[in-house]
């Protein structure tokens, strides 16, 4: 199973995201930046980036790993989405395309991946 690994963060509205994927042996990350933004826009645009990549690479299935219970339980569903609507429809045509597994992990505890996707953000946020 494929798991990947997603952070954003924001400081002074310059946000940054990052994403790790995880296939056996096989590690890859990305990140970038953008301006004028929030720290919520980028938690979801790491999620937006990294199902991309999976569905470019014809991966049907995902393990997801976030600490943004936002992001999880309004891709889930299970919450209502309020804000970044413009994202949230992008999301939601690319999810027709794979399966995800959310799990929520609690930031900053020590999760290896977790701290690395965080730094990768917080990189691109400076």
């Amino acid at each position: 199973m494929i798991e990947v690994y997603t952070d954003g963060s924001c400081r002074n509205k310059k946000g940054g995201w990052g994403y790790i994927i995880l296939d056996n042996d096989f590690q890859l990350q990305d990140s970038g930046s953008e301006s004028n933004t929030t720290n919520n826009r980028m938690e979801l645009l790491a999620v937006i980036n990294a199902i991309e990549f999976l569905i470019d690479m014809e991966y049907d299935e995902c393990t997801l790993y976030t600490d943004s219970m936002l992001t999880m339980n309004c891709g889930k569903k299970l919450w209502k989405r309020n804000k970044n609507l413009d994202m949230w429809k992008r999301f939601d045509s690319l999810v027709s395309n794979i399966t995800i597994n959310w799990v929520w992990v609690k930031s900053h505890n020590g999760n290896h991946y977790n701290e690395a996707v965080d730094k990768l953000a917080y990189e691109q946020s400076k």
